[in-house]
Order: C-alpha cells, then sequence, then structure tokens
C-alpha cells in the first residue's frame, strides 16, 4: 500500500545500516551477507526498516523492532514478489532455495551464493491445494528458467508442518531429480520438530556456520521411486524353475517366483483338477500355498481330493490324518465362507489376504480357483477391460515384490450351441489381458464328457529363458488316484488316441 512506501529520504547511505540495523544482522550471523546482497536501511513512515530488495521498485522490509508484524512488501498494485534475488540466481549450477530470507542469508554467508528463497513463505497443511497456492506463483513464474537450468535444487525449507507441506508441493513441481533435502542437527534448543533445528538461521545460532555449510554439503538427492543404477539393485537367487508333475510338461510349464499362470476351460473339464494337481507337485517341492477355492469345500471336497491323491486306493482312517496333517503344513486357506468378514471378498480383499499370509505363514504360492467367485467392483469410469487390466498388474506386482508363484483359474466366455472348441485366452471374459499380462496360459479341454481323455495346451510360455515352450498334451485323468497320465501309458488304442487328438484341435 501506498502508506508502507519507502521514502526517498534514507536514513544512511544507500548499501548501509544503521547501528541498530547492523547489529541485529550481526545478531543473526548474516550482517555481513546482507550487505553484499544489497539489502540497507531505509525509512518509511513507521520508522527505520531493513529493505531488501527483490528487483525493479519492489522491495520487502523488515522491522526488527516492531514485533507483531515486522515484515511489509512493497511492490506494484496486485503484482506478486518473484522469487528473491532471482537475477542473481544460475538455475544451471547448484542452488538453494529457503522458506525465508534469513535463511537465505544464512547460506549465503555459509559460502552458498546461489541462494534464493519465497517471498511469501510456506504453504500451510490445512490448505485444500496448496500446490494452487499463490505462495508458489514465484517457482512457477521462475518455471521457464528453472527448467531449462537442470542445476539441482538444495530444498532447505523449515522444519514443521507448513515447511513440509511445501517440500512436498515443490518436489512435485521441480521434480524428485532436481532435488536434494537438507537434514537439520538435534539439538536441546532446537524449536523445530522432532528435536531438530527449526532452519538454517536456527543451526547457526545453535552451532555455528560451520554446521550450516555442513547441512548444506550434506543435502541428500531424493531417493527415486522406481528408479535405479544397477549397483542399486540387489542380486537376488537365482530364478529357480519348478515342475507342474504333468506327463510331458517338464519342457512346457515351468514356473518360477514372480510369475503368473492362467489356466481356462469350460466348467466340468478339468481345469480346477489340473489346478489341484499343480499345487500338489508345488508343495512336494517344498513350497507353501495360500488358496482361494470360491467353489470348493474345505472337507468335503479339498480334503478327500488330496486324501485320494496321496493315497491312492489304499486309503483309511490313518490316512485320513496324515492327509490333513500334510494339508497343515503346506497350505493356508483364505475363504469368504468360514466367517463373516469385516471387508467384501474382492480382488483387493484377496491380495491383502495374501500379503498377511505371506508375513505370518512365509506362503510361495497364491492360487485363485476360479476368479469369478471373487467380488469385482470397478472404479467409477472404470470399464471392465481397464479393471482386468489394472488388478492384473497390481496382482503381479504383488507376486514379483514377494517372490511368490500365482495362478488363476479363470472362466472363459460361454460358447455358442454346436460350437464346442478349445478355448483361448482370449475368450477369457472380459479382457484380452488375460493373454497379455501372465507369463504362462494354459488351456484345458474335454472334447468328450462321458472320457477321461483331456488335451492341456501352452497357450503362452514364460518371458525367461528357459521357462518353457508352446505345446500340447494329451493325458488321461485317473479320479480313483487323482493322478494324470498318458494315453499310452494306459494302452489306450491308437484310434481312440487319434479321435481324441482331432476333437481337440
Amino acid at each position: 500500500m501506498r502508506e508502507q512506501a519507502i521514502s526517498a529520504r534514507a536514513a544512511a547511505p544507500r548499501g548501509k545500516f544503521s547501528q541498530f540495523h547492523w547489529d541485529y544482522l550481526q545478531s543473526r550471523g548474516i550482517a555481513n551477507a546482507m550487505q553484499a546482497i544489497g539489502a540497507r536501511t531505509e525509512t518509511s513512515r513507521q520508522g527505520d526498516v531493513i529493505a531488501l530488495p527483490y528487483g525493479g521498485d519492489m522491495l520487502k522490509v523488515y522491522d526488527p523492532a516492531r514485533r507483531d508484524d515486522p515484515w511489509r512488501q512493497w511492490k506494484p498494485k496486485e503484482q506478486r514478489l518473484p522469487l528473491w534475488r532471482l537475477a542473481d540466481i544460475d538455475f544451471t549450477q547448484t542452488w538453494v532455495l529457503t522458506e525465508g530470507e534469513w535463511d537465505a542469508a544464512t547460506a549465503f554467508e555459509a559460502g552458498y551464493r546461489n541462494v534464493t528463497s519465497l517471498p511469501d513463505g510456506a504453504c500451510q497443511p490445512n490448505e485444500e491445494t496448496p500446490a494452487k497456492s499463490g505462495k508458489l506463483a514465484c517457482v512457477r513464474e521462475a518455471w521457464p528458467r528453472i527448467s531449462s537450468g537442470k542445476g539441482h535444487c538444495i530444498l532447505a525449507l523449515d522444519n514443521d508442518g507448513p515447511g513440509r507441506t511445501t517440500q512436498n508441493v515443490l518436489i512435485d513441481i521441480l521434480g524428485r531429480w532436481r532435488c536434494r533435502a537438507v537434514e537439520y542437527p538435534e539439538h536441546p534448543k532446537a524449536k523445530g520438530d522432532n528435536g531438530r533445528c527449526k532452519d538454517l538461521n536456527e543451526v547457526y545460532q545453535l552451532f555455528g556456520m560451520r554446521a550450516v555449510k555442513d547441512c548444506l554439503d550434506g543435502a541428500k538427492l531424493l531417493r527415486l521411486e522406481g528408479v535405479f543404477k544397477p549397483d542399486e539393485i540387489a542380486r537376488g537367487e537365482p530364478r529357480q524353475f519348478y515342475d507342474v508333475g504333468l506327463p510331458g510338461f517338464d519342457m512346457l510349464w515351468r514356473p518360477y517366483r514372480g510369475s503368473l499362470s492362467v489356466m481356462t476351460g469350460y466348467p466340468g473339464h478339468g481345469k480346477s483338477q489340473v489346478m489341484y494337481h499343480t499345487l500338489a507337485k508345488l508343495a512336494e517341492q517344498g513350497l507353501t500355498c495360500a488358496v482361494f477355492w470360491g467353489e470348493a469345500d474345505f472337507w468335503e471336497d479339498v480334503h478327500p481330493w488330496y486324501h485320494a491323491y496321496l493315497y491312492g486306493k489304499n486309503r483309511d482312517d490313518e490316512t485320513y490324518s496324515k492327509t490333513t496333517d500334510w494339508l497343515q503344513e503346506n497350505f493356508t486357506i483364505i475363504s469368504h465362507d468360514v466367517e463373516p468378514l469385516s471387508k467384501l471378498p474382492t480382488m483387493e480383499w484377496y491380495m491383502e489376504s495374501v500379503m498377511e499370509a505371506k508375513g505370518r505363514y512365509n506362503v510361495d504360492v497364491s492360487a485363485i480357483d476360479p476368479f469369478n467367485k471373487l467380488m469385482h467392483i470397478r472404479k467409477p469410469g472404470e470399464s471392465q477391460t481397464e479393471y482386468i487390466g489394472r488388478v492384473l498388474a497390481e496382482y503381479y506386482n504383488l507376486l514379483t515384490t514377494y517372490r511368490m508363484i500365482g495362478l488363476i483359474n479363470a472362466h472363459p466366455v460361454k460358447p455358442q450351441k454346436g460350437d464346442l472348441r478349445p478355448p483361448t485366452a482370449y475368450d477369457i471374459d472380459g479382457s484380452a489381458h488375460w493373454y497379455n499380462s501372465p507369463e504362462f496360459v494354459a488351456t484345458v479341454f474335454r472334447p468328450f464328457p462321458d472320457q477321461c481323455g483331456l488335451s492341456i495346451s501352452m497357450e503362452k510360455t514364460g518371458r525367461g529363458r528357459g521357462s518353457g515352450i508352446k505345446g500340447k498334451r494329451l493325458l488321461v485323468f485317473d479320479s480313483d488316484i487323482n493322478q494324470y497320465k498318458t494315453p499310452a501309458e494306459l494302452n489306450w488304442p491308437a484310434h481312440m488316441i487319434q479321435e481324441v487328438a482331432q476333437a481337440c484341435e
């Protein structure tokens, strides 16, 4: 406002300070820096003030004698102050950004000449959209110069709520790659959060100027999430391939930790049997399994299946008990039927449950049979294809993060009457993502419902070297012992094998 304008009559020669102001700046450790920057004592209508140049006719003034509201701005109406010392900043080099001029002058005094500050202070944590705050308009206005400079920015903002809010917004604006953050030291008299100094000037007050320089010199580059140099990636265990135990599949389907296998097939064609069998073979290789059986009762369906698998026709009460012990050791059940849930049984709930099972039971395999028995709630405006792509990507990320093998049984769309042909991954209800997302895709097809002959076709195999090749095998399922054999092992006539093979084309 006009009444706040600085008088042309200076209380001291230009570039000089009154003794009172000099003594005050000396107490803050920044008198020499302020002198070099061009600050001076000026006389306003309210008395002598310290005037900080902001370019042109714009000034920001401070009255050390006034405790209630010592800061004032003098600038053209409806214009904001730019970053302090903007004309002097070289954005091609490392530059320092502080919340206030005193901290910027402290950095200047410590030898960091390429330093600027926010003219209007920090954003408040309770602002709904701090990124749009007018207090950061100075950064947006300087963005053409900042973005073309490519120099790192040392963020030396206040160690408090507003400072952290402002820093987070600035990181988004400037880019994490450009930013380095200071960590203030601890001190019993520190006024910042967590017993640490509040700002650079408090570091000087409590530790001295050398500590300020150490603080700025030690500013660390921010970690880039998901971006690594090779030496930052820890080498894990060599990829180990596991045998699914199906005859003739030792070179076709070789799942490994971090891989996802999807199986599809029409209802009644045996894909659940393949899932049960695959889980058993993985358990026999020392892996523990977390399984969602959406269409099976554990005691009526799951337990009897594995009882027959483990002991064949030699089943009795003793082997029943041993089967219980084997399942207890090798399986964790994820179910929405055992007790009421606090959450809906969605895919997101299932993934949370798998993470919990991983933490408590260290499971190695995550299996869903079938996918459609979970609830699938799309986000507003999200199509089915987008939803399938999203949850498969999230599930795959879980598998790779926790180094687990993933298995999903997914139903294809119902075939048209009279058009019974082997389904493909593109026939799975919902999206082509069912083919694109997993490493392995298997199709189970039983051409003759009254026969136990079926084909299992690997449409897609792992991306890793040695993880498998595409191919198809004709197998026979023996429901008395829940095992798979080849037609040749069972001495099937050649004409029967040919008939089944032709029907599976």
